[in-house]
């Protein structure tokens, strides 16, 4: 397992496919908030997309303040991930705002499905779509080895609820996984929206 996670560290923590990122690609023009080292924004520029990436240097405290408590094991100001890629600027939840004509990607913003990075990304973005890689409700291991949760290990919970609130899932691609994960890109479109 700590192999996995120092290799998710390094790369992704969603393994990508042809299939997850030619669906992504028909979203551009796309804004990645929490990008880390940069390697699903890369190659989505390689597929021909327009992507802004965005991720925070280190773990804060900011990002535990709402209703599902961070983790005990990640230590304000500690490194989440790898060396960074070519690309990805400085910035957390709160450049969503600025991007409402693109696309929302996050990729397994909320550690252990606790935190609030993906809350306040949606909280600050007024687009209409979004892309989220991870885990989600019902899709996960989490009904067999409870210890994992059955809302997943990417998005905190309040954050699925309110998605499934305000958009309507529209695509759903399958992609590999590490051990202990069930991960997938979806596409979710803003009810009553213009997309």
């Amino acid at each position: 397992m700590q192999e996995s996670e120092a290799i998710r560290a390094k790369w992704s923590w969603s393994v990508p496919t042809h299939a997850a990122l030619a669906a992504a690609s028909r979203c551009s023009p796309i804004v990645e908030i929490g990008a880390g080292n940069g390697h699903w924004a890369n190659l989505l520029r390689k597929c021909g997309a327009d992507v802004v990436a965005y991720d925070t240097p280190c773990w804060s405290g900011a990002y535990a303040a709402d209703e599902e408590a961070s983790p005990a094991s990640i230590a304000d100001g500690a490194k989440l991930m790898g060396k960074r890629e070519e690309g990805v600027e400085e910035g957390g939840p709160e450049r969503a705002a600025e991007h409402p004509a693109r696309a929302l990607l996050l990729s397994w913003p909320d550690y252990q499905g606790r935190g609030s990075y993906s809350t306040q990304c949606l909280a600050a973005y007024t687009g209409e779509t979004l892309l989220l890689l991870g885990e989600w409700r019902g899709r996960t291991l989490g009904s067999s080895t409870p210890e994992l949760g059955e809302d997943g290990q990417a998005f905190a919970p309040g954050f699925q609820r309110a998605v499934e609130a305000q958009f309507e899932l529209s695509e759903e691609h399958r992609l590999p996984s590490w051990p202990l994960f069930v991960d997938s890109l979806t596409i979710w479109r803003r009810r009553g929206g213009l997309a």
